[in-house]
């Protein structure tokens, strides 16, 4: 693979292979696609949460390295996390830097202080925007960098709009309004490429696009249902939100932020408390499978063969579509991710020399391996993935 001049990443959050069914309505997305190496279903990781989605795509490591998780009781700690930007791997930009290269981004969160600063913090040839997440807005500023309107134009720059993760929660992926804001999208997309196709270097500069997660309809919780099952067999769960920490007396503890749950066991409530044994452990388990509109209980084996953090859980519920573990509310409907539902979304690969083709597998952990390889550059030092073109 001969090495490019500079490479460009375009991220929707959100945009899951699902959402590829709009792929005739979006010409611009099209174009892209018709002149890359496509994977329509490159595999996220677990559990398709944002931040952790996208700290692992940067460093094209998994959860099991990263650290970054969400949405979990810490035991040590004693307190529910939720979203955050913590990660003590090598980004790619920490990776470039050693060789040389300079980086940019426009709204890619998951990058500042990971080798990028804000202009007044020192970014220059490692400069971080954030303007408002409106795509038009973020498209302005990335031709702005791309025609040196910052001082240099970087060999690496990442685009990206969490629009269509907003949405797509407050109405779910099905709705009308999906299609408009992907046109929305679309149109401006087109206005970057355009720019590229003109710009002296498009010869040397490859574009990719790429999404963290996907999306599916939640429509019904069965947070009661798990509940009252287990308070029948003698069993009481503390369900608990971002920020808080389990009470004294606390025997099993539910984190349930969407599509999945995490499940952990603390003590049994007896003079004096006890730790749970395997027989009860096993027990529990068979309630929570035995639930209706439970998909999946993933227990420690499970986690591991996904490459997860184990602080998510003892054990990780997965609901059916269109249930979920969140509070009752009384939106009917919504959208949600986190579980393996959500795990497909596409990558599309448009870099010069390497003609079109369509491809199977594929995950979003080989992404920045790729775009190092690209640049001629090492991967982040603790990267797992490998690059998707050949060398």
């Amino acid at each position: 693979m001969k090495p490019v001049r500079r490479v460009v990443m375009v991220l929707w959050d959100g945009f899951g292979s699902c959402f590829l069914r709009h792929l005739p309505k979006l010409p611009n997305l099209k174009r892209l696609a018709d002149r890359s190496v496509r994977f329509p279903q490159c595999r996220t990781v677990y559990p398709t949460v944002t931040n952790v989605a996208w700290t692992a795509m940067m460093t094209g490591a998994y959860p099991e390295k990263t650290r970054n998780l969400a949405y979990y009781w810490d035991r040590e700690d004693d307190v529910v996390y939720g979203l955050h930007r913590r990660y003590n791997l090598e980004s790619i930009v920490e990776a470039l830097a050693r060789a040389g290269k300079t980086s940019a981004s426009v709204g890619m969160f998951i990058l500042l202080n990971h080798g990028l600063r804000w202009e007044h913090e020192g970014g220059e040839g490692r400069l971080y925007l954030q303007p408002d997440d409106g795509f038009d807005v973020r498209i302005d500023e990335a031709i702005r960098l791309l025609s040196g309107e910052y001082g240099y134009v970087p060999d690496f720059l990442t685009v990206y709009t969490s629009m269509l993760d907003g949405l797509a929660h407050r109405v779910g992926p099905g709705h009308p309004n999906i299609l408009v804001l992907l046109k929305h999208l679309d149109e401006h997309l087109g206005r970057l490429l355009d720019f590229l196709d003109a710009h002296p270097d498009r010869d040397e500069t490859a574009v990719i696009f790429a999404a963290d997660h996907g999306f599916s309809p939640a429509q019904i919780s069965i947070r009661d249902d798990i509940t009252q099952r287990l308070a029948a067999s003698g069993y009481r769960i503390t369900w608990l939100s971002t920020g808080e920490s389990a009470p004294e007396d606390a025997e099993i503890v539910g984190v349930g932020p969407g599509r999945t749950a995490s499940i952990y066991f603390v003590r049994r409530r007896t003079d004096p408390p006890r730790t749970f044994t395997a027989a009860e452990r096993e027990e529990v388990r068979r309630i929570l499978e035995e639930t209706p509109h439970v998909d999946k209980v993933l227990g420690p084996d499970e986690l591991k063969d996904l490459h997860t953090d184990t602080r998510l859980g003892d054990l990780v519920l997965e609901a059916e579509i269109p249930y979920a573990f969140w509070p009752r509310t009384t939106e009917t409907l919504r959208g949600t991710h986190s579980s393996l539902a959500e795990q497909f979304v596409p990558c599309f690969l448009a870099v010069p020399g390497i003609p079109p083709a369509e491809c199977t597998g594929g995950r979003t952990i080989d992404i920045i391996p790729t775009v190092a390889a690209l640049l001629g550059a090492p991967p982040p030092k603790d990267a797992q993935g490998v690059p998707l073109l050949p060398r």
